[in-house]
């Protein structure tokens, strides 16, 4: 009997279905994982508080404390916000991308997308900095020139291209004051005359030489008490200024108020300024009123808005949104995700998924990231790193590259990381380290000081394997006893940079070599006795007929399939090895590529994917093929001859198209790691073993009305299903395959 099982879907309308509910996402559908700790704007809209992040929106009911997400999937157009502004003339939210795409949204949530910026070829940079509102109309400060746009007639009312000669320039923002619109350049202020009516005419510009510096890039304009302030904002630390004109000449602020200010916002008849680690705010004699700080919780205010009730909502860059009252009462609220959007390596046992979000330079050496691992258990993420597990912290450990849990104990989790060997967690709680000096694992030859850790594997006898890049001995195990030991592959990959480890059914550890090499791929098979090394066996593949028959020429990842063939993703499509024992029998064993037929009567084939570098590779509980590109997902039926589905950033909720990483988890959730961050989509199987176990249907019950896939997990193959009512009338019978 063959040792997996499937999800049986089918097409139903009943009004229950009387089994166990299955959390999560439905077949079909789709789920972000996303970072909400860096809020970068904040505003009101009727009872709803919004708070934007660089991915997508979050909002917090204050009438019923509700948290709800926004994002491409329920709501938005897009992904990847830059700007968020509430007009209150029309009572609209304006949310501006990086692309250049605006969405609004009303008070009672409808959305209404403006691509006019986005779909039209522009000369100069296609990005929004800034808005500006006059009544109805939006005033879009880009990276080629203004924007004007019409919100409650949905179009774009004009263009001003008001560099030198109407070339494109970089506009950081734009204000009006004394009957002049002022636009804030890479040169310094531009300037004409609001009713000049030929605002579209560069020649209606003029360069404002008044400013005490006029050449200055201000990044932020605003109109308070009669004035225009203008912040200019530097890299160096406690190094920004705040200029006012007051129609007749320009003057500093206060010369010693030179703190990071990250925004400047009118509210009423206050400024509010969102500084490093402070918030501060003045009245109209500027004289400051206020002042929150909190130094238990290192606030970094990125955003402030000052409610009616007198408290503020700030947006955090690293604690999500803030409510506070004063500086003693800050109460943080913010959705569960992942710590970072990040992805260096996914991995998955069961339900749960972990995410490795360090990586290395293309030069091999360190990122010094610390964003730590992610555990996501189907329901909840935690995050393990150097601001919530103080030992990572005070040794200052950073890039985590590879995770692999126990399978016999799957509280045990380890994690591998770029210099500093292996960390054990248990139940999520940092629980040691092992090292060369506790260890067989030896240090990087070129940089003692480092332990480079950049795979880890668990055979079938609950062995954890370990490639330990650098290293003399390439690959160490530490066996069910804590007992370790390391393997020499030969004087030819000695102190060699290594990548990625897989190990496949026949408990093979296969081992990617670093780019640049004639061997791409090292075999390792220790033939089951860990201390008998005279019947290793290791063998290197490479891109040669006779050698390996790799295609292309790099290997950039592997997968098992449920028939036991080792898949090779490389920079020219896909291949595989039916019997990966052939490796060592054979003395030519090269791989195999698929072949699918042209269908134009030609009775021609083409290699899959061919010279399409492959990212990823996962495979479900069908046997199906799941390929990460850089062109989107594709997934494949078990020969790969014909696509079931293809994803990209045009027709799904996929946050870009190079998916680097990917893997599916026991319910069938394949999950996809690309450089946006990390998102999921609930396929339609699931692997398991030969026996019905903990059958599950969902979603569950079904509600009259529902029109959509009922999925029935935990089924062997060829089960006989029968469908029924809650009250037992017979609905249909399906074979599940």
């Amino acid at each position: 009997m063959k040792r997996f099982k499937t999800l049986l879907f089918i097409f139903v309308l009943l009004s229950s279905l009387s089994v166990l509910a299955q959390d999560g996402v439905s077949i079909g559908n789709w789920r972000t994982h996303m970072p909400y700790q860096n809020v970068i704007g904040v505003e009101k809209l009727g009872s709803k508080v919004y708070a934007a992040t660089n991915y997508e929106l979050f909002t917090y009911d204050t009438d019923d404390n509700s948290l709800q997400i926004l994002n491409k999937i329920n709501k938005l157009s897009d992904i990847g916000i830059s700007k968020m502004k509430h007009n209150e003339f029309l009572d609209l939210l304006v949310v501006a991308y990086t692309n250049a795409n605006i969405d609004l949204i009303d008070r009672q949530g409808n959305v209404f997308n403006m691509s006019d910026i986005k779909d039209k070829n522009i000369l100069g940079r296609k990005t929004i900095n800034n808005i500006t509102f006059k009544g109805e109309l939006a005033y879009f400060a880009c990276g080629f020139g203004i924007v004007v746009f019409d919100l409650k007639k949905q179009e774009v009312k004009d263009t001003y291209y008001i560099g030198e000669n109407g070339d494109a320039v970089n506009v950081a923002d734009v204000a009006f004051y004394n009957g002049r619109i002022y636009a804030s350049t890479d040169d310094g202020l531009l300037y004409a005359e609001e009713d000049s009516g030929t605002l579209a005419d560069f020649s209606a510009w003029s360069f404002d030489n008044s400013p005490i510096y006029p050449h200055l890039v201000y990044n932020e304009m605003e109109v308070f008490a009669g004035k225009l302030l203008v912040s200019y904002a530097t890299e160096a630390y406690d190094g920004d200024t705040l200029f006012v004109f007051d129609g007749q000449q320009w003057s500093h602020f206060d010369p010693s108020y030179t703190t990071d200010k990250r925004e400047i916002r009118v509210v009423g008849n206050k400024l509010v300024v969102s500084c490093y680690s402070t918030i501060d705010v003045f009245d109209e004699s500027f004289q400051r009123i206020d002042h929150l700080y909190n130094n238990d919780k290192a606030i970094r205010p990125n955003s402030t808005l000052l409610d009616t009730d007198g408290t503020y909502w700030f947006g955090d860059q690293r604690l999500g949104m803030i409510h506070a009252r004063d500086s003693w009462n800050m109460e943080e609220i913010q959705p569960n995700g992942p710590y970072s959007k990040n992805v260096y390596a996914l991995s998955t046992l069961g339900k749960h998924v972990w995410i490795a979000t360090g990586g290395h330079a293309p030069n091999w050496s360190k990122l010094y990231s610390r964003d730590g691992v992610c555990h996501f258990d189907g329901r909840w993420w935690n995050n393990m790193n150097q601001r919530t597990i103080p030992y990572l912290n005070e040794e200052n450990l950073t890039d985590f590259v590879c995770v692999a849990t126990d399978p016999f104990d799957t509280t045990v989790t380890y994690v591998g990381t770029w210099g500093y060997g292996i960390l054990k967690f248990q139940n999520d709680e940092f629980a040691g380290r092992f090292d060369n000096t506790n260890s067989s694992l030896e240090p990087w030859v070129q940089a003692p000081q480092y332990v480079m850790i950049s795979g880890l594997a668990f055979d079938s006898h609950g062995n954890l394997w370990v490639a330990n890049s650098g290293a003399n001995n390439l690959l160490s195990v530490m066996d069910r006893n804590g007992q370790w030991r390391s393997y020499n592959l030969g004087g030819v990959n000695n102190g060699i940079d290594i990548s990625v480890m897989m190990i496949d059914n026949n408990d093979y550890k296969w081992i990617i070599r670093r780019l640049g090499s004639d061997d791409k791929v090292i075999v390792f098979n220790e033939n089951g006795t860990l201390d008998d090394i005279s019947d290793d066996q290791v063998k290197s593949l490479r891109c040669v007929a006779g050698q390996g028959g790799i295609s292309g020429s790099n290997v950039n990842c592997f997968a098992v399939d449920r028939n036991g063939y080792v898949w090779l993703g490389t920079d020219s499509g896909p291949c595989y090895f039916a019997d990966t024992r052939k490796i060592f029998s054979e003395s030519h064993y090269d791989a195999s590529v698929v072949l699918v037929p042209r269908n134009d009567g030609t009775g021609q084939a083409d290699p899959l994917f061919d010279e399409i570098s492959v990212l990823s590779i996962a495979v479900d509980g069908n046997n199906h093929k799941w390929f990460g590109l850089e062109t989107g997902v594709f997934e494949m039926s078990p020969d790969c001859k014909t696509q079931k589905l293809n994803f990209n950033t045009t027709n799904s909720p996929l946050p870009s198209n190079s998916v680097s990483s990917m893997v599916i988890n026991d319910d069938g959730e394949v999950f996809f790691g690309t450089e946006a961050g990390v998102i999921s989509y609930r396929g339609s199987a699931t692997p398991g073993g030969p026996t019905n176990t903990d059958v599950v249907a969902y979603p569950n019950p079904v509600r009259p009305g529902y029109n959509g896939y009922v999925g029935i997990k935990g089924l062997v193959e060829d089960a006989l299903v029968r469908i029924t009512t809650v009250d037992g009338a017979f609905v249909t019978e399906l074979i599940a395959e």
